[in-house]
């Protein structure tokens, strides 16, 4: 019997909304969609550290205030997903405050999730990161755009990455996978999240990107500034998280300048050559792109391959289903994305006048 250690180390994604009050009677709030990407599951359960603690706006009633730490959430021992499922409680509001990063609400069931998701008019991507201080430094697109300006970026993205794409280095990515595979199954076991899922999505992303796997090291040093900023205060979270941001776009920037005008497979090359809206694709736009393409690839793959690991190893009765039906075992890639997605739904609903930030839990 193959015994197997998984953990989630690093991040998955969660969405806020924050409500802007606007001026003048009788107007409507104005929402908007942020999304956070967090740092939930460490190695270990460290010891409670002392956030700060936003004051709570007199408009809130006491009742809906609950103090609820996202980077450090209660049970996160039993799991991620077990953690934010557990904090919907009977009679609970639909919509709850928390004093924790910077103060914000959390939206506890799903229905107006999807009135948000459908609406870009009244719900926007513009920041992405809690807390708001920290999702203002960050730069990279699409994700913090809106419909229609983010479809042609979708598009560059779908292209860069389609099946056609991926064929021409399927024989590479099966190649990277029983080199790791081989390199422990004689053992009899392994600890997946650092044998396997923290080490083959990023090869075979620096392949597809035809980056030198000696960077690693940096890049995975930016990423985890990005989603796991430090500090215990907004501020100090924005200035890590700016340093994250800075320290991709700094790297790129010289890859973008040799690969502009060039022929090429590689994702970047494909890329910083697309065209937006007829016309090629902006510095600017090419910088917050491909940091985004890094800072995915060598971060939530990693989580999505260590969920699914875990999962598989509590239940022994689906790995014996999968393994006795080659169709299913084909099938089950797309629904054990469906069931560890990068987000799941969650809810909110303000009024006007309430403001702040709203987080959609992932759970």
């Amino acid at each position: 019997m193959f015994r197997i250690n998984a953990r989630v180390e690093s991040s998955c994604t969660v969405f806020f909304v924050r409500v802007k009050n606007t001026h003048g009677p009788g107007t409507a709030g104005r929402v908007e969609l942020r999304r956070a990407i967090l740092a939930t599951m460490p190695e270990h359960v460290p010891e409670a550290i002392s956030r700060a603690r936003a004051p709570r706006p007199d408009h809130i009633p006491d009742q809906y205030v609950h103090e609820i730490d996202m980077y450090a959430l209660e049970g996160i021992e039993q799991g991620y997903h077990e953690a934010w499922k557990n904090i919907p409680k009977p009679n609970m509001p639909d919509l709850i405050w928390t004093p924790f990063t910077g103060g914000h609400w959390i939206a506890t069931n799903g229905d107006t999730v999807r009135e948000v998701y459908s609406d870009p008019t009244r719900f926007s991507s513009e920041v992405i990161f809690l807390p708001k201080e920290a999702g203002e430094k960050y730069e990279m697109v699409p994700t913090r755009m809106d419909p229609p300006e983010h479809t042609p970026y979708r598009k560059a993205l779908d292209k860069g990455l389609s099946l056609a794409q991926i064929r021409k280095v399927e024989s590479k990515v099966r190649e990277v996978a029983v080199d790791l595979i081989d390199s422990f199954v004689s053992r009899g076991e392994c600890d997946f999240s650092a044998e396997y899922a923290n080490v083959f999505p990023v090869r075979v992303f620096m392949a597809l990107a035809n980056l030198p796997e000696s960077d690693v090291p940096t890049l995975s040093r930016f990423a985890k500034m990005m989603t796991r900023p430090e500090g215990n205060t907004p501020e100090e979270m924005a200035k890590h998280l700016e340093e994250g941001n800075n320290g991709f776009f700094a790297y790129v920037e010289p890859i973008i300048q040799a690969r502009r005008g060039q022929e090429g497979e590689d994702l970047i090359t494909v890329m910083v050559n697309a065209e937006i809206n007829g016309e090629r694709i902006s510095h600017d736009k090419a910088l917050g792109l491909i940091s985004l393409l890094l800072l995915g690839g060598l971060d939530t793959v990693v989580n999505f391959l260590s969920f699914m690991m875990i999962h598989l190893a509590k239940n022994p009765q689906v790995v014996e289903e999968l393994r006795a039906d080659p169709l299913k075992l084909m099938r089950s890639a797309e629904e054990m994305f469906r069931r560890f997605p990068v987000v799941e739904n969650g809810g909110a609903k303000l009024d006007h006048g309430s403001g702040g930030e709203v987080l959609l839990r992932a759970a």
